[in-house]
């Protein structure tokens, strides 16, 4: 779907016009007629359109009747009375109701624009209806607002179709005699000629000898064999042989699946964008086109390729040219095929059960990417498949108008991601751009809103071409509205006009390809004058543009007026103009935007699909999201990267200062005395910008346009910290300067910013490009270390104030706009950045080392980052860059894997053993060098086509790799595995159904061992059956042992549970046996001795509930335990319940289990062996081999919370509300699925405790979702 559409005569700047859209009901006119005559004709007139270049010769507009259906078509065109005089239709047709639509057959094929809703609408990205509109006429009537301007819809079905054999009147419309003499509208500006000049213009005959030629001699050869994996790079080399000729002769290499490029001297054209000379050769396919009749380009070479899909990479390659006659296809193209494996795994961090909802939820324009905006981050998301494609810190993510790309800022600057596979692809600029999308996304043109300059890009290739036209300006100039750029691939040249800035240039040429050379066309220098641009691009002064363009063109050059693009022009970003406040400049602001697509806003989550892939399953299905308030709470972050081994160091920070608040005018102009110190001066100068001068007298004078003043105050140091915004010359180049004063040495500063580091990649007029040149933050540390830090400028140092010395310099920190605070560790060689988001680095120090001559090194640009991590709902993952990981119990539930190349996220459990690192984060910090993970086994990938039956049936395939057996889940259990003979695709289960049960889930086990993602589908009600239910509920609330802290509402709670339950009795629940043990009756032996009657009556399919509230405790030797009543702490293994028992016990079952702990509702127990939710739920899950489920009250060093009103803890108050909520079954089939209850449970928790206690969620090999009673 396009969002815009190229208009005959419209134009930017001043002249931008814009068309207003009459409703389909807008009421005829009766021309001053006193009686309508049932004979008179009526008149249809509009706009003409086309979404390409121009319009084209055999555009026609035709009215077909809807009582006879005859059809009428137009044999001329008009100039409306529309503002800039558009190219129009006029119709005259009998009485009745008609359909209107355009037609013409340029492209080869009929392609047809209706007059419908999407015209209506705007013809905007976000109108959803292409509903053709009836055109009702009465007699005599003129319709003046019926433009047939939809190009966008694939088909057509509410058309009517004419007469096999219509009678058709041709009309030869009236021409408007004020505009004769005029140029018809398909020869206005916009409008591409393919008639061929000079050489180039050759006869079918002339110019198929030489194709065949190099037909003959083409190569392409994959360097190295044909197999690689899923995002690395495949290198072709390719050839031609020597013979060259003038007729456009053009080298395609297509692409079936999508790639992305690296390499020049050729340009990337996505699927159905319109070639050089509208060639249709492999149009439905990505298509590197190498121009082969243009001087300079090279006979072989060699490109880069990197698939994005895994499977069967069918790469084509062809000669293909354009002569007199047409096209000239090549019918016997080079084909290779590519063997792309997955690529190696990627660890994705994602919280199945966030409560948080999006900000803001964009589709794409395709429907298949969703992307999800909270807080400062968006996420991309496939949305077949759920998964989370990428992860990033940015602002104003915007899909490209076909959605394969996406671009963000961050850091200050664009980025530009592909939506294929959600990987960054490259940097675009920094500062206030107009980004616009031409040819179907194949070339990205950024405008430099207030700076002259124009760039293109070609979103599939990671190389910047370094295409540059325009110029640029120290002042803020005009950008679109005054400048011009045209693509033009017949001549292989991009086309502009420059913004006239320093009234130098007139013209701008660069050639399509190579891109490295600018050529202007400068009437003021002598021709062939050559000078070097200040970024080292050569620039070539021509008197004139056919001396430039001669080995280039092929067809007549029609130098741009506008921005006149080949599929029209459509902006996602336009740059910020708020400096413009003339009217002109506001009204041609608002004619721009017209030309912007809007994003496609999601007004809810899509719904689920009957099949699901969802690795892990209950997750996503049904679960929707419950809105709370956002809460920073930094200090509860650092506590848990504290308990999770981090050292976090604090001190005292810095603190900005209004100016006057320590400096006080002088009897000098301009002049400010520092109260602190009367040998220092601060000097409203930018002359010396970033200059501390020591005068005759000894009096400091800092030069600082506009003065900024943090201080720093310690029972040691008192800091004060002088710096400014110095914007030096014309182009507002910013100074870094930072100079600090201490109390204790009077007349002196020290210079924060000397020796360090400058990126070499950062303009002089952006922030990134030293430290000091915008705001700072710092602290120091230990009465001795000032750190200081930047988020604008993303960097970072490190000072000892006892020497006076610089340390560490460090730039280009990771994600700076979500930096909230930096610690030192004690060894002085770390760093960890933390986040607001919840984020966190750890930085090597060594890295930033100093050379010979007292410089720091290059190894200062590169990333310092050793360690990364996240804090996920209180639970903490860490993971290095060589790819493995280490986390908190739960916090590997948040861990999953994307496999380059494939759909979905796969569970971490098949590759556990290679990538979990127990005690990663001490192995990091102790400067342990950690080997790449290396994987080369990969999963199956299935297809599930379940069949309605009593019994489980489905038809199973396997869609990459090779199967040796399924595994059948019901209800989360494992029930039934089977055998699939070597080399089968497909397979069948016929299995039986268990009582009750719902939700089936199957993987299929590879022939490495490794498992498939689950395919998990609803069966339905069960016809039959009632869920068998084994209950056990405890709760202990009296402790004999007077160091054991009394309880108040834990035996209530086991109660309400036992009672919520057994209210379920008879309906859909079979509960087989019961016991509810509070107190004394609660000994380890009655627990024990009840577990086991439940376990020997439990079947499969059944499920054993097990409530406990209480006290749970750890020993100094790490093992838990339950208090009954009769525990004493002199003797806990003696009197308690080993957890390690329960498990052993419950690994006897044939029979799912579900165990809900609330425990410890009084918090502080007054003695360090009593243990937390989490620790206690660890135990008894890594004792149970598999099919067990905890719900547990808390997490972490959290509290459980008792709600004395309601008779009994938080989290049990919640559950009991939950299991008789009707709304708590968010996908509304009737059942409370395990899933659910959790994201109910949590929510409700969280928010009666304002976050101070979060429920959790864990469970030990149970594929899929279940309902638990």
């Amino acid at each position: 779907m396009r969002a815009v559409f190229f208009v005959a005569w419209l134009c930017l700047g001043t002249a931008l016009c814009s068309r207003a859209v009459a409703g389909p009901d807008a009421a005829p006119s009766p021309r001053g007629l006193s009686r309508i005559d049932a004979a008179l004709p009526a008149t249809i007139e509009g706009q003409l359109s086309y979404p390409g270049e121009g319009l084209p010769d055999d555009l026609k507009v035709c009215a077909v009747n809807l009582a006879t259906t005859k059809e009428t078509c137009t044999g001329g065109r008009i100039r409306l009375k529309r503002k800039g005089r558009p190219a129009g239709y006029r119709l005259t047709v009998a009485a009745g109701d008609y359909q209107v639509y355009a037609v013409s057959r340029e492209s080869g094929q009929e392609a047809r624009a209706y007059f419908t809703e999407f015209v209506t609408c705007g013809v905007q990205a976000g109108c959803p209806s292409h509903a053709i509109i009836p055109v009702r006429l009465a007699p005599g009537a003129v319709r003046s607002d019926v433009d047939p301007g939809d190009w966008y819809a694939d088909k057509w079905p509410d058309a009517v179709k004419p007469l096999a054999e219509p009678t058709v009147t041709t009309q030869s419309d009236k021409p408007d005699p004020r505009v004769q003499g005029r140029p018809p509208a398909a020869s206005a500006e916009g409008k591409r000629s393919h008639t061929l000049l000079g050489e180039a213009n050759q006869s079918c005959d002339a110019a198929l000898p030489l194709l065949a030629e190099l037909r003959s001699r083409l190569s392409v050869t994959a360097i190295g064999g044909t197999a690689v994996r899923a995002g690395d790079i495949k290198t072709l080399s390719w050839s031609v042989g020597p013979q060259q000729g003038r007729a456009p002769t053009y080298l395609m290499i297509a692409a079936d699946a999508p790639v992305r490029v690296n390499g020049k001297g050729f340009y990337v054209l996505a699927p159905d964008a319109i070639a050089p000379f509208r060639l249709r050769q492999f149009k439905e396919l990505t298509r590197i086109v190498i121009p082969l009749h243009v001087g300079d380009t090279a006979r072989s070479g060699s490109l880069d390729v990197r698939p994005l899909q895994a499977g069967t990479l069918h790469l084509t390659a062809a000669i293909t040219g354009f002569a007199q006659c047409g096209e000239l296809a090549d019918d016997s193209p080079r084909s290779i095929d590519l063997a792309v494996s997955a690529g190696t795994p990627e660890i994705v961090i994602s919280d199945r059960f966030e409560l948080r909802k999006p900000d803001q939820s964009i589709l794409s324009p395709d429907g298949t990417r969703r992307i999800d905006i909270v807080g400062p981050r968006w996420r991309l998301i496939d949305v077949a498949s759920g998964s989370q494609l990428s992860e990033q810190v940015g602002k104003e993510p915007r899909f490209s108008p076909t959605g394969r790309f996406v671009t963000a800022t961050a850091e200050e600057q664009f980025s530009l991601y592909d939506a294929v596979d959600g990987k960054f692809v490259q940097k675009l600029w920094t500062g206030s751009w107009d980004l616009a999308w031409d040819d179907r996304d194949s070339f990205l043109v950024i405008g430099a809103s207030g700076r002259g300059f124009i760039n293109v890009l070609y979103p599939l290739s990671e190389t910047d071409p370094d295409i540059q036209v325009g110029d640029g300006c120290r002042a803020a100039c005009p950008g679109v509205e005054s400048s011009a750029v045209k693509i033009d691939l017949e001549n292989n040249l991009v086309l502009g006009r420059g913004t006239r800035a320093f009234d130098t240039v007139a013209d701008a040429y660069a050639r399509l390809m190579t891109g490295t050379a600018t050529f202007r066309d400068i009437r003021n220098k002598p021709n062939n004058a050559v000078e070097t641009s200040g970024d080292g691009r050569p620039m070539v002064y021509h008197s004139s543009i056919n001396a430039f363009a001669a080995p280039y063109q092929t067809v007549a050059l029609a130098i741009p007026k506008r921005w006149d693009f080949i599929d029209g022009l459509k902006f996602t970003v336009l740059g910020d103009r708020s400096y413009q406040t003339d009217a002109p400049a506001v009204k041609a602001n608002a004619a721009l935007h017209q030309f912007l697509v809007q994003p496609i806003l999601a007004s809810g989550m899509p719904a689920a699909d009957p099949v699901s892939s969802d690795p892990i399953a209950v997750a996503t299905r049904g679960i929707g999201r419950v809105f709370l308030p956002d809460e920073a709470q930094l200090s509860k972050l650092e506590r848990r990267l504290v308990d999770f081994g981090l050292e976090i160091n604090t001190g005292s920070n810095l603190a900005t200062l209004p100016a006057n608040a320590v400096l006080k005018n002088s009897r000098k102009p301009d002049i400010w005395q520092f109260v602190g110190d009367n040998k220092i001066q601060v000097a409203a100068s930018s002359e010396n910008c970033g200059s501390a001068d020591k005068g005759a007298d000894g009096t400091i004078t800092i030069d600082a346009f506009t003065p900024i003043v943090e201080q720093l105050s310690t029972p040691r140091y008192k800091l004060t910290f002088f710096g400014g915004s110095c914007n030096g010359g014309n182009g507002g180049f910013l100074d870094a300067q930072r100079f600090m004063h201490d109390s204790r040495e009077p007349g002196e500063v020290f210079d924060l910013i000397a020796g360090t580091n400058e990126d070499p990649d950062s303009p002089a007029t952006w922030c990134p490009t030293r430290i000091g040149a915008c705001g700072i933050s710092g602290t120091l540390f230990f009465e001795r270390y000032l750190v200081i830090w930047s988020r604008e400028s993303f960097a970072a140092a490190v000072y000892d104030l006892q020497t006076r010395k610089l340390l560490h310099s460090l730039i280009r920190l990771p994600s700076p706009d979500v930096m909230e605070r930096i610690s030192l560790s004690n060894d002085l060689k770390t760093l960890t950045k933390i986040d607001r988001d919840g984020g966190f680095q750890i930085l090597d120090l060594s890295r930033s080392q100093k050379s010979a001559d007292g410089k720091f090194t290059s190894q200062s640009v590169q990333k310092p980052v050793i360690l990364y991590g996240r804090v996920v709902d209180d639970e903490v993952v860490v993971w290095a860059p060589t790819g493995q990981f280490d986390a908190t119990m739960e916090g590997a539930s948040f861990v999953s894997l994307k496999l380059p190349g494939r759909q979905g996220q796969y569970t971490l459990q098949q590759y556990r053993g290679v990538l979990h690192r127990a005690g990663l984060l001490k192995e990091v910090l102790a400067g342990r060098t950690l080997p790449d993970v290396a994987i080369d086994r990969f999963p199956p990938v299935i297809a599930v086509k379940p069949t309605p039956s009593p019994r489980v049936t489905a038809e199973i395939a396997v869609t990459e790799g090779e199967f040796a057996a399924l595994r059948i889940y019901q209800d989360g259990q494992f029930t039934d595995e089977i055998a699939v003979a070597a080399g089968e695709r497909s397979a069948s289960v016929d299995v039986p159904r268990l009582a009750g049960a719902r939700w089936i889930a199957v993987v299929a086990k590879g022939k490495s061992d490794l498992y498939s993602q689950a395919a998990t589908f609803d069966a339905g009600q069960p016809g039959t059956g009632r869920r068998r239910v084994h209950l056990i509920s405890v709760g202990v609330d009296k402790y004999e042992d007077p160091g054991i802290s009394q309880l108040e509402l834990a035996a209530s709670d086991a109660g309400r549970f036992h009672a919520a339950i057994a209210t379920k009795a008879g309906d859909s629940v079979d509960i087989v046996s019961q016991a509810l043990l509070t107190d004394e009756q609660a000994s380890r032996e009655a627990i024990l001795a009840r577990l086991r009657v439940a376990i020997a009556a439990g079947e499969p399919g059944d499920t054993i509930l097990l409530f406990v509230a209480g006290h749970g405790i750890q020993t100094p030797d790490g093992q838990y335990y339950l208090a009954t009543s009769q525990t004493r702490l002199a003797d806990i293994a003696g009197t308690a319940l080993r957890w390690s028992d329960l498990a052993a016990e419950l690994a006897k079952a044939k029979s799912r289990v579900a165990v809900f702990l609330d425990s410890c509702h009084s918090g502080s127990a007054g003695t360090g062996f009593f243990a937390t939710s989490d620790s206690t739920a660890s135990a008894l899950i890594d004792k149970v081999p598999s099919g067990i489920v905890i719900f547990s009250a808390a997490k972490g060093r959290e509290l459980s919370e008792e709600m004395p009103s309601q008779g009994g803890g938080v989290f049990t108050d919640a559950l009991v509300k939950a299991m008789a909520n009707k709304a708590t079954d968010l996908n509304g089939n009737g059942a409370i699925e395990a899933s659910e209850l959790y994201a109910g449970v949590k929510g409700s928790v969280i928010k009666a405790t304002d976050g101070r206690q979060t429920p959790w969620f864990a469970r030990n090999d149970m594929v899929g979702d279940f309902v638990p009673f």
